[in-house]
């Protein structure tokens, strides 16, 4: 149970999903707007369609080969969302700096907005949920949950993952806007206490030998065995290229007899992001049938 099979839930978490869109009738569809994607925005892009159509659901891509005009991004993506037969939307990041600011996103219904960027949102963030399940994995009954336990509930699951984790010293690296800012900021709404590291932190290294659980969202190689102690609980958010290899933010193979239990990369957190993704998507399909 060291190592975390996050592609296996994932895939369990879709297959339930799909048997809920079929046994209800739901027809999900994901709209998601993308200005100049580069080949691993594509990328993403890409999955996120391949789980869509898997679940049963159709998929819309609007495609912006040059930064339009705030004014006319913003017009479209309200036209668009407010189309009854979508029922999702997603809007890539990263964007532009022009287009990138939260007021974007008082553009789409609140309902249709399953990535919980908004302030009074419906939805958690799947990449919150994606870290969260994996906690729940290895804190509550051992890693022995099944079919429909896998899912993490905000209601259900919380309190008692809080109670266990409550003197436990959380680290969490990274505030970007797809990984550390939205599970900071689900933690902090949830009194989850932790400890944020960025590239500003002097010393970073110090709260790294103290950490109980590392979450790290950076991109890069920043955990290195010296500076973590026995035990760690790590997982790994941020991905890069190297090599035409995807990595995370620690090499398994160095921290593999350090940590007591890990997530690795690929085949982590990532599919889970996706998961949950749908798991809104169907939630919202479901609101305005």
């Amino acid at each position: 149970m060291k190592r975390f099979d996050g592609k296996s839930i994932a895939l369990i978490i879709r297959s339930l999903l799909k048997k809920q869109v079929k046994v209800e009738k739901l027809i999900p569809k994901l709209v998601v707007f993308s200005v100049k994607p580069d080949d691993e925005g594509s990328s993403f892009i890409a999955t996120k369609q391949k789980a869509t159509l898997e679940l049963g659901g159709h998929f819309e891509l609007i495609t912006y080969k040059k930064t339009p005009r705030f004014e006319d991004f913003a017009r479209n993506i309200y036209r668009i969302t407010h189309d009854d037969k979508t029922t999702g939307v997603v809007i890539q990041k990263p964007l532009p700096a022009g287009l990138d600011t939260s007021t974007i996103y008082g553009y789409v219904p609140d309902i249709k907005e399953i990535e919980g960027h908004k302030i009074k949102t419906t939805y958690c963030p799947p990449i919150a949920l994606a870290v969260l399940t994996p906690l729940k994995y290895y804190f509550m009954q051992n890693g022995k949950l099944k079919g429909p336990d896998l899912i993490f509930d905000m209601d259900r699951d919380l309190r008692e993952l809080k109670k266990i984790i409550k003197k436990r010293k959380i680290v969490v690296i990274g505030r970007g806007d797809t990984g550390g800012k939205p599970i900071g900021e689900v933690f902090t709404k949830n009194k989850i206490n932790f400890i944020g590291v960025n590239s500003q932190t002097p010393n970073p290294e110090r709260f790294y030998q103290e950490a109980d659980i590392i979450i790290s969202a950076v991109g890069k190689k920043v955990l290195m065995p010296q500076t973590l102690k026995k035990g760690i609980i790590l997982i790994s958010i941020g991905l890069h290229r190297e090599s035409d290899q995807w990595k995370g933010d620690y090499l398994e193979n160095e921290i593999k007899d350090i940590a007591s239990f890990y997530t690795p990369t690929p085949g982590g957190v990532g599919p889970l992001d996706i998961a949950y993704l749908m798991y809104n998507l169907v939630q919202a399909t479901r609101s305005q049938k």
